[in-house]
């Protein structure tokens, strides 16, 4: 499942945000994140297997047993999850894109995409890569399944294995409905963009769809329980708690779109910002900076040259040398993936702290390159609060 972000009115292409990593001559690294949910989540599941369907199947097991098969189906529906998501993975090396950083959920994972010229074919290409990964999860599965059978066929892990093989076409399944930010929503999303060329009215359109959507989930669970089916009706109702969550993040980072874009960062930044002494050692550094300011990042002027240094530069010299390694060997070179001018936009600062993986970007002229500030994320906290309580005051 995806998050895209940003104004595709203007063009063919959408456009959207990234993250990787803040270190020079290092390999970008997407972030990986786990919802909340995840920690009652993976009890629900080994509870469903240990003390719902198990029991009932296998009454001779013992309960230590019931236990330990319902960790291992809870381990093969996380896999699952992987595996949706690695089919995403993949797309995103066939069409050349850089990692995003990922939140997992039960049905998949929301994710935020890179600043880049993407077209309708490509959002396509990349909403379906996850369902065919599951898809193709379930074939191997229910085939291995088949074969275990004929081994043992009263065995409780040929259940398991067949539970998890419909759960990858279960997860398949539902990222395939019109509901965003599940792919299938992506995918309608985009053709409503695709239709109508305006971006606020497709997104509109698919939110309010989804709400629709889950409005239905917690009725159809709430039907079933009614009936007597407790452990079916739960699962339904648990789904459309996590896909109401997925919507929020959506509805969370919109506001957050909608409230920074247009307006530029020249009156949030910091003009007096904590320079360091290029001839400081990293030991100095993390002693009288690092520990004492609790920003990310420094700025340090050397020759004329604007570089920068983190902590993560300071991890990447051996403890050993970092009495005796100075500030400007360790310090990685500002340019335009790590710092902005002052007329730039706040949602594109934004964008460039996710590509970094930082929450500071220096300031910089445009025509000298010579530092004049530093912006971060806390700068724009007020501006994004006034004005969402503008807006509900409203």
């Amino acid at each position: 499942m995806k998050i895209i972000t940003g104004d595709i009115e203007t063009g063919s292409s959408i456009n959207s945000i990234d993250t990787g990593s803040p270190l020079e001559g290092k390999e970008k690294r997407a972030g990986r994140r786990i919802s909340g949910s995840w920690i009652f989540l993976l009890f629900f599941i080994t509870w469903s297997f240990a003390q719902g369907i198990l029991p009932f199947l296998y009454p001779d097991l013992s309960s230590i047993q019931l236990w330990l098969l319902g960790i291992a189906g809870s381990f093969g529906i996380i896999c699952s999850v992987l595996l949706h998501e690695s089919g995403h993975l993949l797309a995103e090396k066939f069409i050349t894109l850089p990692p995003a950083p990922v939140t997992f959920f039960l049905f998949g994972g929301i994710r935020v995409h890179p600043v880049s010229g993407i077209g309708t074919r490509e959002h396509i290409i990349w909403a379906l890569a996850g369902p065919a990964a599951n898809i193709l999860g379930f074939l191997v599965l229910h085939t291995a399944g088949i074969f275990y059978s004929l081994y043992d066929m009263s065995s409780p892990v040929q259940t398991i294995i067949d539970r998890i093989a419909w759960v990858n076409l279960l997860i398949a399944g539902l990222n395939m409905l019109p509901l965003y930010p599940l792919d299938g929503g992506l995918i309608f999303k985009t053709l409503l963009w695709y239709i109508k060329k305006n971006y606020e009215w497709s997104l509109n359109v698919s939110i309010n769809t989804s709400y629709l959507i889950v409005g239905c989930t917690f009725t159809a669970g709430i039907l079933v329980i009614s009936r007597g089916r407790f452990m079916e009706g739960i699962w339904w109702i648990v789904a459309g708690i996590l896909l109401r969550d997925a919507i929020a993040i959506v509805n969370k980072k919109r506001i957050l779109r909608d409230h920074l874009e247009g307006d530029t960062i020249e009156g949030y930044y910091r003009n007096d910002p904590v320079t360091v002494p290029s001839s400081a050692t990293l030991d100095e550094f993390i002693k009288n900076y690092a520990l004492r300011y609790r920003f990310d990042s420094f700025p340090v002027i050397v020759s004329g040259i604007l570089k920068c240094i983190s902590l993560e530069n300071v991890r990447a010299v051996p403890f050993k040398n970092r009495s005796f390694t100075y500030v400007n060997d360790a310090a990685v070179r500002v340019d335009e993936n790590n710092s902005v001018s002052f007329d730039t936009d706040c949602m594109i600062a934004l964008e460039k702290m996710y590509r970094a993986g930082t929450t500071q970007l220096a300031v910089t002229d445009n025509e000298t390159g010579t530092l004049q500030g530093v912006i971060t994320f806390a700068d724009l906290l007020p501006f994004l609060s006034r004005n969402i309580e503008l807006e509900m005051n409203g």
